[in-house]
């Protein structure tokens, strides 16, 4: 008996199979497909990619065949190179530091030269936009190791020791503290700036203690002389008292001594001498 080739009509419901069965064998080998096609692809080697890395086209990428395993893809990988001495070239970086530190020198010395003028006037914190302190921060913002800015911090400290020697040889010891310290605001350790500070609190306390012995001196004078003047104005007061009464027991006297005496005229008749009979003699008697 012969062989009848086993073929079975095809339906409805074998037909949704047979096209769900080739969509799915489509995407896995498009899915396989893909997955081989990231293999092989050249590596990134940064994101995102420089304008100078050359980016292979898509047809390219399609063309190319998988990589098997510990087989090296014969692209070319491209070299970046260096668009400026600090990436990848000594002597360029070399010859770039030393032109900086040069231009940075020449400002430095320019501002010295600024700052000696400026000390010379001793414009040492003001005016604003002139003095020697401001172009002594602008030497530190350029170079924080600078020795021209420590000459220069040295001069205005020295500046101002010198202006408060001159106003303590004045007596004016409170001007000369306040020299001192604008100095050490801006060197704080300097010796010679504290040394003085030492002295200039000394002269003032010994100012101030002279003052206070003066003034309880003035203070004591002026209550003597307030004591003296009350003494006098209470002598003076019982002078005038005695003086009042005296005149007052005079008047007094006076006026009992006039009330005693007779005010008419008595008359006393006297025989006379030479027999021409009587004379009559009027005697007045006054007050006194």
């Amino acid at each position: 008996s012969s062989i009848q080739p086993c073929f079975v009509p095809a339906t409805g419901k074998s037909r949704a199979v047979w096209k769900r069965g080739a969509v799915i064998a489509a995407l896995l080998v498009f899915g396989v497909g893909l997955t081989l096609a990231i293999i092989g692809r050249e590596p990134f080697t940064s994101w995102p990619r420089p304008a100078s890395h050359p980016v292979a086209p898509i047809t390219a990428i399609a063309s190319r065949r998988p990589l098997r395993i510990n087989e090296k893809s014969n692209l070319k990988q491209p070299v970046l190179k260096p668009s400026s001495p600090l990436q990848g070239d000594p002597a360029g970086t070399a010859e770039t530091t030393a032109g900086r530190r040069t231009a940075v020198d020449n400002k430095i010395a320019e501002l010295q030269a600024v700052a000696q003028e400026q000390l010379a006037r001793y414009h040492l914190t003001l005016p604003a936009g002139d003095n020697s302190y401001e172009t002594y921060r602008q030497i530190l913002a350029l170079d924080p190791s600078s020795r021209v800015a420590e000459s220069i911090s040295i001069g205005i400290g020295q500046a101002y020791r010198r202006l408060a020697l001159g106003a303590k040889a004045k007596g004016r010891l409170q001007q000369g503290m306040k020299y001192v310290d604008s100095g050490l605001r801006i060197r704080p350790e300097d010796s010679s700036l504290l040394a003085l500070q030492s002295e200039l609190n000394a002269g003032i306390a010994e100012q101030n203690r002279f003052k206070i012995e003066q003034q309880e001196r003035r203070l004591a004078a002026e209550h003597a002389a307030i004591e003296d003047r009350r003494k006098a104005e209470r002598e003076l007061g019982e002078r005038k008292k005695r003086e009042a009464k005296r005149v007052q027991l005079e008047r007094q006297r006076a006026e009992q001594e006039e009330k005693e005496q007779p005010k008419a005229r008595i008359v006393n008749e006297e025989p006379d001498t030479n027999g021409n009979g009587s004379e009559k003699h009027t005697r007045l008697f006054g007050t006194f």
